[in-house]
């Protein structure tokens, strides 16, 4: 009776994982980052987020370098960054421990469809306290600084590239 279960509970585990997608070592040929700058050009450290879709892009390749193609079997990321969210963390600049980096990322890949994800990310502030410098007063932190926009956008390409590892 005991090994019937076990055996059972351990296929009902195998099932599971086969249909899970798997990620790891995602090949990657494409990544792209959409925003609409126009939602955001009136806002208080706005001047930082104008190359926020470059910048992002590139900090997400080169977090998944030793995964990058130029195959076309590669997969094509895309995040579309919340411009609403992003408005209202710069529109409350005082706020900062409120604020938030969110998108929409999507894998996907026309030659094999089980390369396929989608989901949504989104990284706060009190979740890259830990990534600024050693002795840096948080308190001090705006969402209209240069420190804040580069540590959100350094966290949220780490957490899109753990997923694809």
């Amino acid at each position: 009776m005991v090994r019937k279960r076990m055996t059972t509970a351990l296929m009902a585990a195998v099932a599971i994982n086969m249909a899970a997608p798997t990620f790891a070592n995602t090949m990657v040929r494409d990544v792209q980052v959409e925003i609409d700058m126009e939602a955001i050009s009136n806002f208080r450290g706005a001047e930082y987020w104008n190359n926020v879709s470059e910048d992002l892009s590139d900090e997400i390749m080169k977090r998944i370098s030793t995964q990058l193609t130029d195959d076309s079997d590669g997969a094509k990321i895309t995040v579309d960054i919340d411009e609403l969210s992003l408005a209202t963390t710069l529109e409350e600049a005082a706020r900062t421990e409120d604020s938030r980096l969110s998108g929409a990322v999507s894998v996907t890949n026309p030659a094999n469809n089980t390369d396929f994800d989608h989901y949504d990310l989104t990284v706060t502030f009190a979740e890259i306290g830990p990534f600024f410098p050693e002795g840096t007063d948080l308190t001090q932190i705006t969402t209209d600084s240069e420190e804040y926009y580069n540590t959100m956008v350094d966290v949220f390409a780490e957490r899109v590239a753990e997923k694809l590892k």
